[in-house]
Formats: C-alpha cells, structure tokens, sequence
C-alpha cells in the first residue's frame, strides 16, 4: 500500500526521502554529505497487488480535505531507475483499477520516460472509469452534479524538449447530471 499527495501548488509527494530536496535552513555538513551520496541504480521495480491512494490537495473534497482516488489492484513494472539523478530512459508498464462509487473501471500506462528531462513516449488507455469518482475534475462547485456516467480515454502522448504531442479519443458513456 502506498500514498501518494498532489499537493495545493500541484507538485506530487512520491518517496520524499530519496527523491525531494533537504529544506532551506539545510547545513553544510548536511549538504556536503548529500554531494556524496552513492548514485543507486534499480534494474527493475516491481509492485503486484498493490493499493494506491492519492490524494489530490489541488482538488478539495468534502469539507476542504484532499480529494481521494483509491488503484486497487496496481500492477507496476518501471525500470531502470539511476537514483538520485532519474536521467534514464525507464520502461514504464501500469495495470490498474480505478474503484468508484458505482462502478470499477481499469488503468493501463505503457512505454517509457526519462524522469530528470521529462521526456515520454507513453500510451493511457481508461475503460469504464465512474465520472462520479472523477467528479472534481469535471466541474466547478457551483455547477450541476455528476450522477453517474462512465470514460473511456486513448492517448498517446509524447513529450520530447518540454513539447507535448497527445492525441487522443475521450468518450462519454451514459453520462446523466443532477
């Protein structure tokens, strides 16, 4: 089981402890043992059966707290990893569930991603994901509730110096309003 946090300003809380920088206030002593940190290099990371939470603080849920969105099963292969820099390319395999209120739809992230540049060559296929679970996305507070529906989403995304190229298919299915 694992949690992860978008936080307010949208920067995602992943494995803070090996991947975010110390605080302001750091002192040298700290930040000259962090210059001799040894490099780390993960062949493969592999997660089976795993459960994922993320909560989403850039998006408020009910009374103000982070909204939640529950992948359970995860199935994950990614690597290789060169830790502490992420500068090269990964292989990126995601098999997920996404649980919602009224129904469970499936996740699926293919292809590969060099973390450090941000380059990707990635494919996302959804299937049957409940638009309610997906409501704070979709709407603004003061607009109409969504009461249930489903999304089905293609995209193959490429990012290659900072520049996105995501065609993609996005459908709708049974979409009913409040």
């Amino acid at each position: 089981s694992l949690s992860l946090l978008r936080t307010r300003d949208g920067r995602l809380r992943v494995l803070p402890a090996l991947l975010e920088r110390e605080p302001a206030g750091t002192t040298a002593a700290t930040a000259a043992n962090d210059r001799r940190a040894v490099p780390v290099r993960i062949g493969e990371l592999r997660l089976r059966d795993a459960a994922i939470d993320f909560h989403d603080a850039s998006i408020a849920g009910a009374r103000g707290a982070p909204h939640r969105i529950r992948l359970d099963p995860l199935h994950a292969d990614v690597g290789p990893l060169a830790l502490p820099a992420l500068d090269e390319r990964a292989a990126v395999s995601i098999r997920a569930t996404l649980n919602g209120p009224q129904r469970n739809g499936t996740l699926s992230l293919q292809g590969q991603l060099t973390p450090a540049t941000r380059d990707a060559d990635l494919t996302l296929k959804a299937k049957g994901l409940d638009l309610v679970a997906l409501q704070p996305y979709l709407r603004r507070s003061n607009e109409a509730a969504v009461r249930r529906g489903t999304l089905d989403l293609t995209v193959d995304a490429r990012v290659d110096g900072q520049r996105l190229n995501a065609p993609g298919r996005l459908t709708l299915t049974e979409l009913e309003l409040a």
